[in-house]
């Protein structure tokens, strides 16, 4: 679900025993391929993983930590 979703992108910099691992300071980049199409094909999906990635960056701003995903679209919306 996506509160485990969240969960698990706010703490990629924390060693959690997730196999997923970046470095304090660095940020994820999420490379959403024809996303354009995304977009037109299902609204709701394509909002929903916005508003994710950037209650995630909120969250982690609101502790006084900077953001860690960003959201990479390869086509013109």
């Amino acid at each position: 679900n996506m509160d485990a979703w969240i969960d698990c992108m706010t703490y990629l910099d924390l060693d959690t025993g997730m196999s997923v691992l970046i470095k304090k300071g660095e940020i994820l980049g999420i490379k959403l391929i024809n996303a354009k199409i995304l977009k037109e094909k299902n609204i709701d999906i394509f909002n929903t993983l916005i508003e994710c990635c950037s209650f995630v960056n909120f969250r982690r701003k609101d502790k006084n930590e900077e953001g860690i995903l960003a959201l990479i679209f390869d086509d013109h919306l």
